[in-house]
């Protein structure tokens, strides 16, 4: 896995080279103390997968930096700041952003982000279709075909785990309690295939399980697993009367 770093901090920028010489499968192919080079630098590297970016920088900050890149395939993110609410902005807002080292993090710490990250570029996919149907206990469940090592593989999901689908640009993510699968697919079409099953577009790049809804505030939904997502304008007035039947208001 072929990673960058962009952050102003010397000793950050050492200590994450470090982490990544430790570890088996990365490499690091560039690293960078301020973004606007790293910018230029990145439709260079077509085959890079994950960038360690830290979020306050002096010439741009990572929230900008996210904002302009482009490139035909963008890598993974993962924050390294210490500004934990810029992160948990730049996470709600960009699905590239997978995970957030605060500073200052341990080995440990850096592991598991590395390996969430391992997990999702393996289930990314490029030849990817949904099957639904009805297990022998009742529960609905959903076989993702993905093409793993260029072998055919079937996921089983169970929609009652499933919290939420996240649009990023041709991909899903589907976000479940227990794992998360990056594969190539409309969300439109997901969207019409679930709808009679409790789920419900509530934003642009955003599909729900109504059932793993904890609270409605603003225009934010808290959900189950502890994350938030946001609500659009237009999307709130549905959302309002698909909850309205449950509705008990404070008088």
């Amino acid at each position: 896995m072929n990673c960058m770093i962009v952050d102003d901090s010397p000793g950050d920028r050492e200590l994450l080279s470090n982490y990544i010489q430790q570890t088996p499968d990365l490499e690091l192919v560039a690293s960078f103390e301020q973004g606007l080079p790293a910018l230029n630098t990145i439709p260079e590297q077509p085959n890079l997968d994950l960038i360690f970016l830290d979020i306050d920088m002096p010439d741009i900050s990572g929230l900008d930096f996210l904002q302009a890149l482009r490139s035909p395939w963008l890598p993974l993110v993962v924050f390294t700041s210490g500004h934990t609410k810029e992160a948990i902005k730049g996470i709600n807002e960009h699905g590239r952003v997978v995970g957030f080292l605060e500073k200052i993090f341990t080995y440990p710490h850096f592991f598991r982000v590395v390996q969430k990250v391992q997990r999702l570029l393996q289930s990314h996919d490029t030849s990817s279709s949904f099957h639904v149907l009805t297990s022998p206990n009742n529960h609905t469940i959903m076989f993702v075909k993905t093409a793993y090592n260029r072998k055919e593989r079937y996921e089983r999901i169970n929609l009652a785990e499933l919290i939420f689908i996240r649009s990023e640009r041709n991909y899903v993510r589907l976000v479940t309690t227990k794992t998360e699968l990056l594969v190539k697919h409309g969300l439109g079409e997901l969207e019409k295939k679930f709808s009679s099953q409790g789920f419900l577009r509530v934003h642009k790049s955003y599909v729900v399980n109504l059932a793993g809804v904890r609270r409605l505030e603003g225009s934010q939904l808290w959900l189950m697993n502890e994350q938030t997502i946001p609500v659009s304008d237009s999307y709130r007035a549905t959302l309002l009367e698909r909850i309205s039947g449950f509705l008990v208001e404070d008088r």
